[in-house]
Formats: C-alpha cells, sequence, structure tokens
C-alpha cells in the first residue's frame, strides 16, 4: 500500500503542469531580453518625439541639425551655411536646449 502511494504520488508530482523537470533553474546572469533595442511602442513614441522637436526648430536650425546628423563637421557646416563654427554650434546648441525645455525633456543637455 505505501509503495503504490509513493508511485502515484511520483506520477502526480511528474504531471505535465508539475513536472520539475520541465523547469530549469536560470543561471545567475545568463538571462537575456527578448530583444535588446525598444519595444515598438517605445519606436513610435520616439519617432513622435523626434517629429515635434523638429517641428519646433526653425528652418535654418533645422539645416544645421540635419548637416551636422549627416556627420559633417562644424568648419565644413560654416563654409556650407556661412558663419563661424563657433556660433553655429552655439546656435544649434541653444535651439536644441531651448525646444527640450519647451517638450518638458528634463536633464537634458546639448
Amino acid at each position: 500500500m505505501s509503495r503504490r502511494k509513493v508511485t502515484d504520488h511520483a506520477r502526480r508530482e511528474q504531471a505535465a503542469r508539475r513536472d520539475c523537470r520541465r523547469v530549469r533553474p536560470a543561471r545567475a546572469g545568463s538571462a537575456e531580453p527578448a530583444a535588446a533595442g525598444a519595444s515598438p511602442s517605445q519606436e513610435v513614441a520616439l519617432g513622435e518625439l523626434l517629429a515635434e522637436f523638429r517641428k519646433r526648430l526653425t528652418e535654418e536650425e533645422r539645416l544645421l541639425a540635419d548637416l551636422r546628423a549627416r556627420g559633417l563637421d562644424w568648419g565644413r557646416i560654416a563654409a556650407e551655411v556661412g558663419g563661424s563654427p563657433e556660433g553655429l554650434r552655439k546656435q544649434l546648441a541653444r535651439a536644441v536646449s531651448r525646444v527640450a525645455g519647451a517638450l518638458g525633456l528634463e536633464g537634458f543637455d546639448a
């Protein structure tokens, strides 16, 4: 009788829902997130924020941002647009700070 009880208990524990063998303990540091990047909803939110940010820049500030995003240095931008490299850099930095403050992006330093 006790042998049958032990056998029944083992059978119950090894059922699909309770089988302790199907769950493997995670090793420390081995857990990887499903995706390292942003979630789709975060991607959409960031895209909308960027669009609103660009909309609040003036046409000249948007041009400076686009040229800088293409990887041009300030000397080359100054030669293309006109003005001093340091002045254009400061102009864009002030514009970014102004728009970031208007959008409530706290702790944002240009």
